[in-house]
């Protein structure tokens, strides 16, 4: 039983800034996709919405809790 302790990932500020303002945009791409209405975004909109969840939810998880 040794004491030893995991090196924790340091991320550069610069970094986490980055990843904030693409988390920024992508939220006011997904707000400004819900204004528009279009009969051919009742179909596509919810794919386009779920992809872009999952493009945050990749950033979140590689930049701040990895």
């Amino acid at each position: 039983m040794q004491n030893e302790k995991t090196a924790s990932r340091s991320v550069p500020m610069n970094d986490l800034f980055k990843a904030w303002i693409v988390l920024v945009a992508l939220t006011v791409l997904g707000y400004v996709l819900s204004l528009i209405n279009s009969d051919l975004l009742v179909y596509v909109g919810p794919l386009i919405i779920a992809t872009l969840i999952l493009f945050k939810a990749r950033i979140i998880l590689t930049q701040y809790l990895a």
